[in-house]
């Protein structure tokens, strides 16, 4: 499954644009599955405590560490944030969840601690997906999590 759109919580951008955002490559990044209920919000939400009370928890879902990052020259003066394919489970049936969140945080650090990165809704029309004993991936398309034209 590629996600749509991707937004950048507000504190993450503000620590890009203002150089406080640790580096990438030395942090944890992590993918977490959230329920239909959440409702996050790029102004307000800093921490996976925020959205902590929304995470899909069961059915062999649960936190994934992201590998493979990669920041890459784009087309033109842009940047990209790319990794490997964020895999939840082949097969896997999963409670309802409607969003995918990007967090990071240094490895000891405690997980709802951790700063929320971005996050993508996966049912824009609302309502919650399911798999059932099938493939639970993320991959990003070219423009990758993240595109920053600069």
């Amino acid at each position: 499954m590629t996600p749509g759109e991707i937004m950048l919580f507000r504190s993450a951008a503000k620590g890009i644009l203002c150089g406080t955002l640790p580096s990438l490559s030395n942090t944890d990044l992590t993918a977490h599955m959230l329920k239909a209920s959440a409702s996050p919000d790029i102004s307000s939400h800093q921490t996976l405590a925020d959205l902590g009370a929304h995470e899909v928890l069961s059915g062999g879902v649960g936190p994934k560490a992201v590998t493979g990052l990669q920041v890459l020259d784009g087309v033109g003066e842009e940047l990209i944030l790319k990794t490997d394919p964020i895999i939840f489970g082949d097969p896997v049936t999963t409670p309802p969840f409607r969003y995918l969140v990007l967090a990071y945080g240094l490895p000891a650090q405690a997980p709802n601690t951790k700063a929320l990165l971005a996050y993508a809704d996966l049912s824009t029309e609302g309502g919650a997906l399911e798999v059932v004993r099938g493939a639970l991936e993320f991959n990003t398309d070219a423009g990758g999590w993240i595109r920053l034209i600069y």
